[in-house]
Formats: C-alpha cells, structure tokens, sequence
C-alpha cells in the first residue's frame, strides 16, 4: 500500500464568515520547499478525488486522528486556481482543546494547512529537483503550526492557552519519505566526516555500524517513494505529452489575448477595416471586370469598308 503524503502550506484565512474560515489547501501552481508540486493544471479538477474525503470531511490537527476532531470541511473542491475549503470549528464547549485551536487560528498564531493524500501517478519533475503529483486521492485536510517566532508563542500564553495545547501545536510535524531521505543522507555525510577524523579502532567500528544504518534506513526511503504509481509511457511519449500539453496551453493563451485585445479600442478599429476590406473583396468577386476586346492592329477599316495597308513604292508593306 502506497504511503500517504503530507503537504503544508501558510495559507491566510481569505474569508471569515461567522466563525467558518475559508483556506487554501493546495495549489498546483507553487512549489514547497523541497520542490515538489501537487496537482495537474491540465485537468480541471487538478488530479483530486475527493469522493472518499466527502464521506467524512473530518478536520483534525497536524493530522493526530488520536485527539478529538477540531470540526468540519465543508465546500472542498478546486475552484479560483487551487484546492479550497471552508473550516467549521466544532461548537463552542464541545472541547477545550477546539476551542482553543479556534482561538489561536482566529488570532493569526495558526496559519498552517496540511493535506494528507495517497499518490495514484506522479513524476519526477524536468527541473531535476522534486516530484510532480498528478493524480492523487484526498485523505483528510488538517490545521498545524507553522514554524513561529517567539513572539507568537508569548501571545498564545498570554491568552490563556493551556500548555499541552502550545505543545501540541508547536511541534514539528510527520516526516514525509522525501524528508526522511534528506535527513538520512545529512546524518550519513556528517557521520563520514567525522568517521574521517577518529582514529580509535572502536570509535570508528561503531562509526561505521551507524552508518550502515541510516543508509539502510535512507534506501528503505528511496525504495518507498520509487513505488509510487508513475506513468507506464515512455519518456519518450512522456515528452511528447507534456510537449503537446504547452502547445495546448500556449492555444489557449493566445485566444485569451485575442479576445482582451478585440475589447480595445485599436482591436474593433482593426476588426472595422478587416470588415470593410473583406466586404470590397467579396464584392469584387461578385462583379467581374468585362474582358478586353482584342483588337487586330493589322486590319484598317473606315465605315466597314477594308482599308488597304501601307505602301511603298507601289508595294504593300
């Protein structure tokens, strides 16, 4: 079974209607920090299913399905460029540590979103750097904390909020497989150089030993995130699609400024002479020049009587 992703970003509340906020969960234009992007711009839904997320539309933090629920998602769906939804925080008094989350999202202290989701096709992307999910299934959407300034911290205390909430809400969150990879091969290089400076037969055995595990553990990484569903195409063909994918979009692009560009004032000038120069070329059509009388220079002739030719000497010419 292919293991869930999570993916955070520092999303505004855009709208605060009553105490329902509304998010932006995911975007397939804007890339993390590890250079990964989620969600095909070719597809109008962005390559999301969420008919499984529908059925129970859950809202949790930092996605611990072991503490109660802080509300409800309610209109998820890809609409303005992105995958949106609205938060509805569980009434107030149903639990504490909800209604404290409440607080702190509504204060500005929380501002992370993170979407868990099952990967069905993804690619490496051209840059070299990243994966490009195409298609992928919703699991659940959930607040977190974002890395905050101490200031930020000092505020949540002054309003009263309870030390195993703040705890909760500033730790860091699940690794993914792509983190996990990063942080083993950072421990792997610092343990090389350091290997490269004891000189201790036991230090460096137990050295060496530690080593073998964390690339162990860091090919157990690399072999899960290769097991994701990719394209069975060809790179080749992989080539070609995204090729024809830009020339589509480059189309579509190019209609789009005709169209802004007709609403102008020099575009309808040049549309009203394009008219008039297709109207005089239809009508040229339409009526012919009459064809040209030959005329026999050779034959002179003067009230129908034929004229005899020049002469000289007697002698036609």
């Amino acid at each position: 079974m292919t293991d869930s992703v999570y993916k955070k970003v520092a999303s505004q509340v855009e709208s605060l209607s009553g105490d329902d906020l509304d998010f932006l969960l995911s975007s397939p234009w804007d890339e993390d920090s590890y250079g990964d992007i989620v969600g095909d711009p070719d597809d109008p839904e962005y390559g999301w299913h969420l008919e499984s997320f529908r059925t129970n539309p859950a809202a949790l933090f930092a996605h611990n399905n072991s503490m109660p629920p802080i509300g409800t998602w309610k209109n998820v769906s890809v609409r303005n460029r992105a995958l949106r939804g609205t938060l509805v925080f569980a009434p107030r008094g149903a639990s504490k540590f909800a209604d404290e989350i409440s607080d702190l999202t509504k204060a500005g202290i929380i501002k992370g979103v993170s979407v868990g989701f099952i990967p069905k096709q993804s690619r490496p992307r051209l840059t070299g750097r990243g994966t490009h999910y195409l298609e992928q299934v919703l699991k659940e959407a959930s607040l977190c904390g974002i890395p905050a300034l101490p200031s930020a911290l000092v505020q949540a205390k002054q309003m009263g909020i309870s030390t195993e909430t703040i705890k909760k809400v500033f730790r860091p969150m699940p690794e993914s497989v792509g983190e996990r990879i990063r942080r083993a091969r950072r421990t792997v290089a610092k343990a090389k150089l350091l290997l490269a400076k004891t000189t201790g037969d036991r230090s460096r055995q137990s050295l060496i030993r530690a080593i073998e595990i964390i690339e162990a553990e860091g090919r157990e990484a690399m072999a899960a995130s290769c097991r994701l569903p990719h394209s069975s195409q060809s790179a080749t063909k992989r080539a070609a699609a995204s090729k024809a994918r830009a020339i589509a979009m480059l189309e579509r692009v190019a209609v789009r400024i005709a169209m802004e560009e007709a609403q102008t004032a020099s575009g309808q000038a040049r549309a009203y002479s394009d008219e008039i120069i297709a109207n005089f070329t239809n009508m040229a059509l339409r009526h012919p020049d009459p064809p040209c009388q030959i005329v026999n220079s050779t034959i002179n002739s003067w009230r129908g009587q034929i004229l005899p030719g020049p002469t000289w000497r007697g002698k036609k010419i």
